[in-house]
């Protein structure tokens, strides 16, 4: 069985490895394998899908011994031309350079290596820091006070709830639940507690009052699960639908790397990251960084070694996060307009 597939992957029935077919080793070596994460199968499916249209245009299957400056340029150019973001080159890129990388890794054999071999000028370089949306208390409150028509919209709204005031990624914000009570010295608070999917990092995190309160008038039940992409749907809806329309303007980086600008109404910008980007943008200013990254599972990159004496426990942590809050809602009253605590 295992000759009969490497033979298909390289192409040859020989045990000196000479040439392997790109798409054939992602679908067989990646996508077919369980024990990677979907989001990762996804990702270099994606890829596969993008070098079979570069099979179509070489007008021949595309193998490793192959795979020079000359097909990366087209493949690149293909990206560029069918997509208008940097974001979405930059992960081509990202993916072929790693595929290259385990194929070279796996069966002992030189493959084109972009990080060696490619001038820099052909490399696609890190994305330039943007614009990107967040919604501030006045906004999330129009959230709250919107009544959603249907099942679909209430679950979408309550995600988006969780996302932002909890500030966890999409990938986790179904593990979200109130199963943990804390009780001492005046403060009180419900918290979740659970490991990330990606950083594998556990943390503490409190369950604000409007969430909670979202909670409750859920019958007590937290959001049930839905595929991202149909959040991603969902939620600009809900959005528009509470009453946020407002033109907004911002920059983003062309697939060329130039910056440009493009304005539409606001929630057509949101997205399933953008909770967890309102719940830091709001509190990274008020509350110490220290605190605000044990909840969020951020890695601190500064490298000052003074970072690795916050020895704080995750709950003691949590109980810090709370206080701070509690403190800010009475002394920044204009910032925070609803009560977190």
């Amino acid at each position: 069985m295992k000759s009969a597939l490497d033979s298909k992957i390289k192409g040859i029935e020989s045990e000196s490895v000479k040439r392997i077919r790109i798409i054939d080793f992602i679908q067989n070596e990646i996508i077919d394998k369980t024990e990677v994460r979907k989001g990762t199968r996804e990702n270099y499916n994606t890829l596969r899908k993008q070098l079979i249209k570069l099979e179509e245009k070489m007008g021949k299957s595309v193998y490793t011994h192959e795979f020079n400056e000359q097909y990366y340029n087209t493949f690149i150019e293909q990206i560029r031309v069918q997509n208008n973001r940097l974001h979405s080159v930059r992960n081509a890129y990202k993916s072929l350079r790693a595929v290259l990388r385990k194929i070279a890794l796996k069966y002992k054999v030189k493959v084109f290596d972009l990080t060696l071999e490619l001038p820099q000028s052909k490399k696609v370089s890190e994305i330039r820091k943007v614009d990107k949306v967040y919604l501030t208390y006045e906004q999330i409150q129009k959230l709250i006070d919107y009544e959603p028509e249907n099942e679909r919209y209430r679950n979408a709204k309550l995600i988006f709830l969780t996302l932002f005031f909890t500030g966890t990624r999409y990938s986790d914000v179904f593990k979200v639940k109130p199963e943990y009570h804390y009780s001492k010295n005046g403060i009180e608070f419900s918290y979740a507690r659970f490991v990330t999917q990606k950083n594998n990092k556990e943390v503490i995190i409190p369950i604000l009052k409007p969430l909670a309160d979202a909670i409750k008038a859920n019958s007590g039940k937290t959001a049930y699960r839905v595929h991202e992409t149909q959040f991603n749907i969902d939620v600009k809806k809900i959005i528009e639908l509470s009453g946020i329309k407002e033109e907004h303007t911002l920059s983003y980086t062309d697939s060329y790397g130039a910056v440009k600008f493009e304005t539409k109404e606001f929630f057509k910008f949101v997205s399933s990251h953008t909770g967890r980007r309102s719940f830091v943008t709001n509190l990274i200013n008020l509350i110490p960084v220290t605190i605000l990254t044990k909840i969020t599972s951020h890695e601190l990159r500064d490298n000052s070694i003074i970072f690795s004496y916050n020895k704080i426990s995750l709950l003691d942590n949590a109980v810090l996060f709370i206080r701070e809050l509690m403190r800010l809602q009475e002394t920044d009253k204009d910032h925070f307009t609803l009560r977190l605590v």
